[in-house]
């Protein structure tokens, strides 16, 4: 390399890096001209969320705006990951600020993992996942041998409900790769829980809940927020919905169907 030269982040060499401000970023925050920003390097999604393996729109939550947080908490392989982001770098920002809430969240994080408190037991969710399976074969066979009457079957009812409670937890944990350090096993294990213990697919889930995660009670952005069609939430729904006249529950009464 040239006296002076510096690799960029795109891999070319004797190419100083290139600066963009922040309201440089913040201008790209559309479908087809998004941009975001991760540990200050700035990255064009624009074409790339078809091929994101996490679905184009938890990018697209994310245009205009910094994703640092969010990158680190669903990316485990890190350097893996940046191969793949090295086509996508615009240039470095040169203003970057940290907010008073990211500081904390960021010195709260570089506790629980020097820590170590994020570490798991693989043990445990083994043991965990065969008492869920015996759950579910007590309820079979307390139903199949005891007959059909109202006690077995409401009682085969409350261990199926506990069995398929836990199954939830359980596959939550698998499906953010979280339990064991290779992501196929992972995703065995999650197929496993969800597809045949619960029988949903492992596939939506995920696109469904890393929205949820990376957005967390933001309407449009969260999907698990997205009951309008229930309840209306927050401040700015129920007036815009009471103006267009939109639904059809009786929403003055929600607070009294709102446990179910």
């Amino acid at each position: 390399m040239g006296k002076g030269g510096k690799a960029s982040e795109n891999g070319s060499a004797f190419m100083p890096p290139k600066y963009v401000s922040m309201d440089d970023v913040r201008e790209h925050n559309r479908k087809g001209d998004s941009w975001l920003m991760i540990e200050g390097k700035v990255y064009d999604t624009s074409r790339w969320g078809s091929k994101h393996p996490g679905g184009a729109k938890i990018l697209g939550h994310y245009a205009g705006e910094d994703a640092t947080d969010a990158w680190k908490a669903f990316h485990n392989d890190k350097d893996f990951v940046k191969k793949f982001m090295k086509p996508l770098y615009v240039g470095d920002v040169k203003d970057k600020e940290e907010s008073d809430i990211q500081a904390d969240f960021r010195a709260l994080r570089k506790h629980v993992e020097e820590n170590e408190l994020l570490k798991t037991k693989p043990l445990f969710y083994v043991l965990h996942l065969g008492h869920i399976i015996l759950l579910e074969i007590m309820a079979y066979c307390l139903i199949s041998y005891m007959g059909g009457s109202t006690a077995s079957f409401v009682l085969g009812a409350m261990i199926l409900a506990v069995g398929q409670a836990q199954a939830g937890w359980s596959q939550h944990d698998y499906g953010h790769m979280s339990v064991f350090p290779s992501h196929k096993i992972n995703h065995i294990f999650h197929h496993l829980v969800i597809g045949h213990l619960k029988a949903a697919s492992s596939h939506w889930w995920n696109f469904r809940h890393f929205q949820h995660h990376a957005k967390p009670n933001v309407l449009k952005k969260d999907p698990d927020v997205d009951v309008a069609y229930l309840f209306l939430l927050g401040d700015y729904v129920p007036k815009s919905w009471a103006e267009k006249k939109k639904g059809f529950m009786p929403y003055q009464l929600q607070s009294n169907y709102w446990f179910l």
